[in-house]
């Protein structure tokens, strides 16, 4: 998994900021007169938005320099922790979280987000801890029991880490793939073994009856040349698997028999 955060020099950088937060805010102000000017705030916001990290992190820096509220100052740090994660910057960002944190107090979003940097730290054991605690503040978000999953995985916690992931399945049956969630989301947690993972999806997949994303699934750990694949062969949970052409055909058992001819008597 590419990791992505960074650093920003505090003082010059707060100061140009500031100064470009001013000239962005009175040239938005010049091309629409009659809006009011956008504050530091909504100028992270949107730059968050555009993707443009770097001047985000100038705009919420800018911004935690004026009186906020607590919850303001929370939502300012996670900005914050977000656009250094992106920068890869990961003690500022974890810096952040936990200011986010801090200010904001039980908040499963921040400690779910907290864990995405010990996760991209390989401290497989803290992020699952994290993500383990936003679990227990909010279970209905299939996203941190995905996270906690790649994290027991990464811990070598097979079992945990399917257990993880079928309940994020049970809220979200897109959540396991790319385009499901939002924010900071762990992701190709794989990278530390690659073919049991997707053995393991495969065969999650298989018990829940998934059985077009287990053929899938299977053929990824195939590719990558799976050790144990001659398991799946008398597992119970590859059953279903098994009565598919494209599973015989990458184990080299023959196909299904043809369904004898029907004739009109």
């Amino acid at each position: 998994m590419s990791a992505r955060v960074w650093v920003l020099l505090a003082c010059f950088a707060l100061a140009v900021g500031a100064q470009n937060v001013a000239s962005d805010a009175s040239a938005a102000s010049a091309a629409a007169p009659a809006a009011a000017p956008l504050s530091a705030t909504e100028w992270g916001n949107l730059y968050l938005a555009r993707r443009d990290y770097a001047d985000a992190v100038t705009a919420l820096q800018a911004a935690l320099q004026q009186p906020q509220t607590k919850v303001d100052r929370a939502g300012l740090y996670n900005g914050l922790g977000i656009a250094y994660q992106q920068l890869n910057n990961l003690k500022l960002a974890e810096r952040s979280y936990k200011n986010a944190h801090k200010y904001a107090g039980k908040n499963a979003r921040y400690v779910n987000n907290l864990g995405t940097v010990y996760f991209m730290q390989r401290k497989y054991k803290n992020a699952a801890k994290q993500f383990a605690a936003a679990v227990k503040l909010d279970a209905t978000q299939a996203v941190y029991y995905v996270n906690l999953g790649s994290a027991e995985f990464g811990r070598k916690r097979v079992p945990q880490a399917m257990t993880a992931y079928r309940q994020a399945l049970r809220l979200d049956p897109d959540a396991l793939f790319p385009q499901a969630g939002s924010g900071p989301v762990v992701r190709d947690v794989n990278e530390n073994d690659t073919p049991l993972y997707h053995y393991q999806l495969s065969r999650l997949f298989c018990s829940i009856g998934m059985i077009d994303d287990a053929v899938h699934q299977f053929r990824q750990a195939y590719d990558e040349h799976y050790p144990k694949l001659k398991d799946s062969l008398t597992d119970p949970a590859f059953a279903p698997l098994r009565a598919r052409v494209e599973y015989k055909a990458l184990m080299g058992l023959p196909p299904n028999p043809p369904l004898p001819a029907v004739t009109a008597q």
